[in-house]
């Protein structure tokens, strides 16, 4: 990958024990930025993003004021869907409980990337010039995984945590 990769997580519903090792897997990487597409649960898991330029959108099982509170503590962001640029390429990030909001960021062909989180499932497609991205789930999924993001290459790649 040329350049530190974005890290991408989501549903992590306080599964600290997969949180902490998804966090020393991204630190090795040369991670510097991670976007979380919610379902976080406790500001406890937010802490781990310490160090990280860390944001966080709001899942449905998540409280607005607690990671609010929590990612302004660790010097991150929150926001109920975020808009945000990296590496001179623009994300939106919702939990993807609502298909309203993806389904028009994905029309608009103003984002080079829409991540979502919510089915515990990996996804990766094409609408156009935008790449859609599910990076999976910390907890109740098959396999738990994140995914890395490579901005200069496009390239994604599926890492798997361990159980334990």
């Amino acid at each position: 990958m040329a350049g530190p990769p974005v890290g991408i997580v989501s549903d992590t519903h306080d599964n600290e024990a997969a949180v902490a090792e998804a966090v020393r897997l991204l630190a090795a990487r040369g991670v510097r930025e991670v976007i979380h597409c919610g379902d976080v649960c406790s500001a406890s898991t937010i802490e781990l993003f310490r160090g990280f330029s860390f944001r966080v959108c709001l899942g449905n099982n998540d409280s607005a004021r607690e990671l609010s509170a929590a990612a302004e503590r660790i010097g991150g962001a929150y926001a109920a869907r975020l808009d945000v640029e990296i590496g001179g390429k623009r994300f939106f990030v919702s939990h993807g409980d609502e298909e309203r909001p993806l389904r028009g960021a994905l029309e608009s062909g103003r984002y080079d990337y829409v991540l979502y989180g919510h089915t515990h499932r990996q996804d990766d497609r094409r609408f156009g010039r935008t790449r859609l991205v599910n990076p999976g789930a910390l907890y109740r999924a098959p396999l738990w995984t994140f995914a890395l993001l490579d901005l200069g290459e496009d390239g994604l790649e599926t890492v798997e945590v361990s159980r334990g």
